[in-house]
């Protein structure tokens, strides 16, 4: 009920909430500490971890209760109840949190969204570790892809967008460029046909884009939406 006695939540090594800490605003009173997040914190609980990572998923899940849809986490830093810094704040259930420091203590502070008293609302306090920037992240870090001499693709490279973020080339496609990694191949011909294949994860809506030249001057060819595309007019070599 109060900072001092925070529940230890563990950390997952990846996304998947395997471990997680149990919690309810039943009869939780309010604390003492500031905030500048909104809603009335008159039945906060408290958890508190230390980051494996500079970023973390943090999630409450399997709400259920009186003030399940309206529930807030005010993020701290520090170990002293009494000097604590809010740096992170959402009525969102669930978050990417950046900047933390790797081996510092912080604090999770939860509460509904509801001054109204007597709620029920219980819940997981799960965190989960996205995976590091893919090496692909940047163009200069792009993949080969293997050029297939026929359409069957027996032959190909392996991406994820997870952890991915915004590259600074120009983009006439979609706009919503925030997560591209980049792949790069050797034309043999001058058409061939790209694919994207195996698609799985939280979105399967992607976009490719082909650029012709190098990472400091490159001009984009074109923009497809469907994982389907003819790479025309190319120049072998």
């Amino acid at each position: 009920d109060e900072c001092a006695n925070a529940t230890v939540v563990p950390i997952n090594p990846t996304l998947d909430c395997v471990d997680s800490a149990q919690g309810t605003v039943y009869s939780a009173t309010a604390s003492p500490q500031a905030k500048i997040c909104a809603g009335g914190a008159d039945d906060d609980v408290w958890f508190t971890f230390i980051p494996t990572s500079t970023k973390h998923q943090i999630s409450l899940t399997n709400v259920v209760g009186s003030s399940a849809t309206w529930m807030y986490q005010t993020i701290y830093k520090g170990s002293d109840c009494n000097s604590l810094t809010e740096v992170f704040c959402t009525s969102t259930l669930s978050n990417f949190v950046d900047n933390l420091g790797p081996g510092d203590t912080y604090k999770i502070r939860v509460y509904s969204g509801t001054t109204t008293p007597g709620q029920t609302t219980t819940f997981r306090v799960c965190i989960g570790t996205p995976l590091p920037v893919p090496a692909n992240d940047e163009c200069a870090g792009a993949v080969t892809v293997p050029v297939n001499p026929t359409l069957e693709c027996t032959q190909m490279a392996s991406g994820t967008i997870q952890s991915s973020t915004a590259s600074p080339q120009p983009n006439a496609c979609n706009p919503n460029d925030d997560d591209d990694v980049w792949f790069k191949f050797t034309a043999t011909s001058t058409v061939h046909a790209i694919e994207l294949k195996n698609i799985t994860g939280s979105t399967t809506d992607l976009f490719h884009v082909v650029y012709t030249g190098n990472c400091g001057a490159i001009t984009m060819l074109y923009c497809s939406d469907p994982n389907y595309s003819l790479a025309q007019n190319l120049v072998a070599g």
